[in-house]
Protein backbone atom coordinates (compact mmCIF):
# COMPACT_ATOMS: atom_id res chain seq x y z
CA UNK A 1 0.00 0.00 0.00
CA UNK A 2 2.46 2.37 0.75
CA UNK A 3 4.39 1.58 -2.58
CA UNK A 4 0.98 2.36 -4.55
CA UNK A 5 0.52 6.01 -2.63
CA UNK A 6 4.27 6.57 -3.32
CA UNK A 7 3.50 6.20 -6.89
CA UNK A 8 0.28 8.26 -7.00
CA UNK A 9 2.44 11.08 -5.26
CA UNK A 10 4.85 10.89 -7.81
CA UNK A 11 2.28 10.87 -10.58
CA UNK A 12 0.39 13.68 -9.44
CA UNK A 13 3.36 15.60 -9.87
CA UNK A 14 4.29 14.13 -13.08
CA UNK A 15 0.56 15.26 -14.20
CA UNK A 16 0.99 18.72 -12.99
CA UNK A 17 4.51 18.85 -14.93
CA UNK A 18 2.82 17.51 -18.44
CA UNK A 19 -1.06 17.53 -18.24
CA UNK A 20 -3.06 14.36 -17.88
CA UNK A 21 -3.28 13.96 -22.21
CA UNK A 22 0.69 14.68 -22.66
CA UNK A 23 1.94 12.43 -19.55
CA UNK A 24 3.04 8.89 -20.44
CA UNK A 25 3.27 5.60 -18.50
CA UNK A 26 6.97 6.20 -19.48
CA UNK A 27 7.18 9.75 -17.86
CA UNK A 28 5.71 8.02 -14.41
CA UNK A 29 8.07 5.58 -14.87
CA UNK A 30 10.83 7.47 -15.12
CA UNK A 31 10.14 9.62 -12.94
CA UNK A 32 9.40 6.73 -10.33
CA UNK A 33 12.39 5.19 -11.40
CA UNK A 34 10.79 1.29 -11.49
CA UNK A 35 9.79 -0.68 -14.30
CA UNK A 36 6.39 -0.66 -16.21
CA UNK A 37 5.66 -3.92 -14.87
CA UNK A 38 5.79 -2.48 -11.33
CA UNK A 39 3.22 0.26 -12.47
CA UNK A 40 1.27 -2.25 -14.23
CA UNK A 41 1.46 -4.30 -10.94
CA UNK A 42 -0.78 -1.24 -8.97
CA UNK A 43 -2.68 0.76 -11.77
CA UNK A 44 -3.88 -0.72 -14.94
CA UNK A 45 -3.64 2.47 -17.25
CA UNK A 46 -2.74 5.70 -17.43
CA UNK A 47 -6.65 6.84 -16.76
CA UNK A 48 -6.68 4.86 -13.27
CA UNK A 49 -3.82 6.37 -12.30
CA UNK A 50 -5.16 9.93 -12.62
CA UNK A 51 -8.43 8.56 -10.98
CA UNK A 52 -6.54 8.15 -8.23
CA UNK A 53 -4.19 11.35 -8.31
CA UNK A 54 -7.53 13.15 -8.43
CA UNK A 55 -9.09 11.04 -5.30
CA UNK A 56 -6.30 11.97 -3.18
CA UNK A 57 -6.50 15.74 -3.78
CA UNK A 58 -10.51 16.09 -4.12
CA UNK A 59 -9.97 14.56 0.11
CA UNK A 60 -6.99 16.81 0.27
CA UNK A 61 -9.49 19.85 -0.94
CA UNK A 62 -12.04 18.76 1.04
CA UNK A 63 -10.48 18.58 4.23
CA UNK A 64 -8.91 22.01 4.05
CA UNK A 65 -12.51 23.39 3.56
CA UNK A 66 -14.32 21.58 6.39
CA UNK A 67 -11.39 22.95 8.52
CA UNK A 68 -11.11 26.96 7.35
CA UNK A 69 -15.09 27.18 7.48
CA UNK A 70 -15.25 25.38 10.87
CA UNK A 71 -12.90 28.19 12.11
CA UNK A 72 -15.11 31.21 11.37
CA UNK A 73 -18.37 31.29 13.65
CA UNK A 74 -20.85 33.46 11.72
CA UNK A 75 -22.32 32.21 8.67
CA UNK A 76 -21.18 35.22 6.74
CA UNK A 77 -17.76 34.66 7.42
CA UNK A 78 -18.19 31.24 6.81
CA UNK A 79 -19.47 31.92 3.40
CA UNK A 80 -16.30 34.14 2.50
CA UNK A 81 -13.86 31.83 3.90
CA UNK A 82 -15.59 29.21 1.61
CA UNK A 83 -15.66 31.03 -1.46
CA UNK A 84 -12.26 32.35 -1.07
CA UNK A 85 -11.07 28.76 -0.10
CA UNK A 86 -12.08 27.26 -2.81
CA UNK A 87 -11.14 29.23 -5.59
CA UNK A 88 -7.90 30.04 -4.39
CA UNK A 89 -7.44 26.21 -2.67
CA UNK A 90 -8.44 24.92 -5.82
CA UNK A 91 -5.74 26.80 -7.85
CA UNK A 92 -3.50 24.36 -6.26
CA UNK A 93 -4.69 21.47 -6.79
CA UNK A 94 -3.78 21.38 -10.53
CA UNK A 95 -5.01 18.14 -11.29
CA UNK A 96 -8.40 18.71 -10.54
CA UNK A 97 -8.20 22.13 -12.59
CA UNK A 98 -6.77 19.94 -15.32
CA UNK A 99 -10.23 17.71 -14.95
CA UNK A 100 -12.75 20.49 -14.68
CA UNK A 101 -11.13 22.73 -17.53
CA UNK A 102 -10.73 19.96 -20.08
CA UNK A 103 -13.88 18.97 -21.47
CA UNK A 104 -12.55 15.93 -23.12
CA UNK A 105 -12.00 14.79 -19.54
CA UNK A 106 -14.81 16.10 -17.43
CA UNK A 107 -16.94 14.25 -19.63
CA UNK A 108 -15.61 10.87 -19.64
CA UNK A 109 -17.42 8.75 -18.66
CA UNK A 110 -14.74 7.12 -16.02
CA UNK A 111 -14.35 11.08 -14.36
CA UNK A 112 -17.78 11.63 -13.96
CA UNK A 113 -17.89 10.16 -10.50
CA UNK A 114 -15.20 12.57 -9.49
CA UNK A 115 -16.66 15.64 -11.02
CA UNK A 116 -19.71 14.56 -9.48
CA UNK A 117 -18.03 13.96 -6.03
CA UNK A 118 -16.27 17.41 -6.04
CA UNK A 119 -20.16 18.84 -6.61
CA UNK A 120 -20.69 17.12 -3.54
CA UNK A 121 -18.28 18.87 -1.31
CA UNK A 122 -18.94 22.09 -2.50
CA UNK A 123 -23.28 21.26 -1.91
CA UNK A 124 -22.53 19.91 1.57
CA UNK A 125 -20.61 22.10 2.81
CA UNK A 126 -22.90 25.21 1.31
CA UNK A 127 -25.65 23.75 2.69
CA UNK A 128 -24.43 23.63 6.02
CA UNK A 129 -23.37 27.37 5.91
CA UNK A 130 -26.62 28.92 4.25
CA UNK A 131 -29.19 26.95 6.29
CA UNK A 132 -26.75 28.20 9.29
CA UNK A 133 -27.68 31.67 7.72
CA UNK A 134 -31.27 31.09 7.35
CA UNK A 135 -31.40 30.53 11.16
CA UNK A 136 -29.57 33.12 12.39
CA UNK A 137 -32.33 35.38 10.20
CA UNK A 138 -28.40 36.48 8.11
CA UNK A 139 -29.66 35.27 4.66
CA UNK A 140 -32.57 35.08 3.22
CA UNK A 141 -33.75 32.11 1.11
CA UNK A 142 -36.92 30.43 -0.63
CA UNK A 143 -34.93 27.83 -2.09
CA UNK A 144 -31.32 26.57 -0.89
CA UNK A 145 -30.58 23.76 -3.18
CA UNK A 146 -30.86 26.81 -6.17
CA UNK A 147 -28.85 29.06 -4.23
CA UNK A 148 -26.31 26.67 -3.66
CA UNK A 149 -26.38 26.03 -7.47
CA UNK A 150 -26.01 29.97 -7.62
CA UNK A 151 -22.96 30.38 -6.36
CA UNK A 152 -21.56 27.02 -7.40
CA UNK A 153 -21.88 28.08 -10.57
CA UNK A 154 -20.28 31.61 -9.76
CA UNK A 155 -17.55 30.42 -8.25
CA UNK A 156 -16.84 27.72 -11.41
CA UNK A 157 -17.18 30.95 -13.37
CA UNK A 158 -14.65 33.09 -10.94
CA UNK A 159 -11.81 30.51 -10.84
CA UNK A 160 -11.61 30.46 -14.29
CA UNK A 161 -11.21 34.09 -14.42
CA UNK A 162 -8.38 34.07 -11.41
CA UNK A 163 -6.58 30.99 -12.75
CA UNK A 164 -5.21 33.52 -15.49
CA UNK A 165 -3.17 35.56 -12.37
CA UNK A 166 -0.15 33.08 -12.20
CA UNK A 167 0.19 35.22 -8.56
CA UNK A 168 -2.42 33.98 -5.69
CA UNK A 169 -1.78 37.29 -4.01
CA UNK A 170 -3.45 38.71 -7.00
CA UNK A 171 -6.24 36.62 -7.16
CA UNK A 172 -7.17 37.45 -3.72
CA UNK A 173 -7.42 41.05 -3.89
CA UNK A 174 -9.95 40.58 -6.87
CA UNK A 175 -11.87 37.97 -5.37
CA UNK A 176 -12.05 40.67 -1.99
CA UNK A 177 -13.67 43.02 -4.72
CA UNK A 178 -15.80 40.69 -6.16
CA UNK A 179 -16.88 38.96 -3.35
CA UNK A 180 -18.26 42.50 -1.90
CA UNK A 181 -20.80 43.03 -4.69
CA UNK A 182 -21.47 39.40 -5.09
CA UNK A 183 -22.56 38.72 -1.12
CA UNK A 184 -24.80 42.04 -0.83
CA UNK A 185 -27.58 40.35 -2.57
CA UNK A 186 -27.91 37.07 -0.50
CA UNK A 187 -27.73 39.80 3.36
CA UNK A 188 -31.17 39.98 4.56
CA UNK A 189 -31.63 43.84 5.58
Amino acid sequence: MKKRQSIINIARKTFIKYGFQRTTIKDITNSIGQSRSTFYYYFNSKEEIFKAVLEVEIEEFKNIILEVVKRQTEPMEKLRTYFQTRIIGLQQMKNIIWMINTESLSNKTSFLGLSKKLKEVEAECLSGILQLGVINGIFQTNDITMEINAISSTIQSLGRSLNQFSNIKTSQEKLDQIQNIIFFGIINQ
